[in-house]
């Protein structure tokens, strides 16, 4: 199945002339910065290019570490904000399944949320493994589909799910399906595994916006138990190229 591109332009490029794609809370970057500080270990000057880099929230987080930073998003609008928020970082509109880019350009690669916003995952973790230097290293994260509360708001399958927020292309992922595309596209070293402490502060629905609260106090409860390795609201992802 092919990505439906005019559907994630349109959709991003409507959100971005609202508001920033800005949807999780502080301690949410900092868990994520967490996991990407302890799993990538970047050098400062170090080149790093964030696919699906949105209006720069996570983008920004990522310029600290002293990485120089190319952001590209497939939606003008989004590119367009993330320029006005982290000037100190490059930003091109692009399709990660077409990366303008020559090989090895990169010692890291990023996905800020974006692999579940592709039916198939091999395309874009094959072009990503080109553009990735020897030893360069890739990160992502993903709402996981084992997570209860995913499940229930995004799965078709659930009686209470909820397209509302969401581009007609995404999807919830599993570690395996992750794990083993990333194997496929020839990285070493895959792993994909559920974390959860990432709070969120918007969603798109109103209804599910008022759960908020409740929401991250129990995924906050989860996170401090073994059972978030598998059923943590997000999937972090990490892989190698030889």
């Amino acid at each position: 199945m092919n990505q439906n591109k005019d559907a994630e332009k349109t959709f991003f490029d409507s959100f971005a002339a609202e508001h920033l794609y800005d949807v999780f809370d502080d301690r949410g970057y900092s868990r994520l910065m967490r996991e990407f500080l302890d799993l990538v270990k970047p050098a400062r000057g170090e080149t790093l290019l964030d696919l699906g880099c949105g209006t720069g929230a996570f983008t920004e987080r990522l310029a600290f570490t002293g990485v120089r930073i190319t952001g590209i998003d497939i939606s003008f609008n989004n590119a367009a904000a993330a320029a006005l928020t982290s000037p100190q970082c490059a930003f091109v509109v692009g399709d990660a399944e077409q990366l303008p880019f020559p090989e090895s350009a990169f010692h890291i690669v990023t996905f800020s949320g974006m692999l579940h916003h592709l039916p198939d995952l091999d395309i874009a973790l094959a072009e990503t493994r080109r553009v990735l230097k020897p030893r360069g290293k890739v990160f992502a994260y993903d709402p996981n589909g084992r997570n209860p509360a995913m499940w229930l708001y995004r799965d078709r399958r659930s009686p209470f799910h909820s397209r509302e927020g969401w581009t007609v292309n995404e999807r919830l992922l599993r570690e395996e399906e992750v794990r083993a595309s990333l194997t496929r596209a020839g990285f070493t070293n895959a792993m994909s595994r559920g974390v959860s402490g990432i709070g969120y502060t918007y969603v798109r629905s109103e209804v599910v916006r008022r759960l908020l609260p409740v929401y991250n106090f129990l995924d906050g409860c989860l996170d401090k138990t073994p059972l978030s390795r598998r059923f943590g609201a997000f999937l972090i992802s990490y892989a190698e190229k030889r």
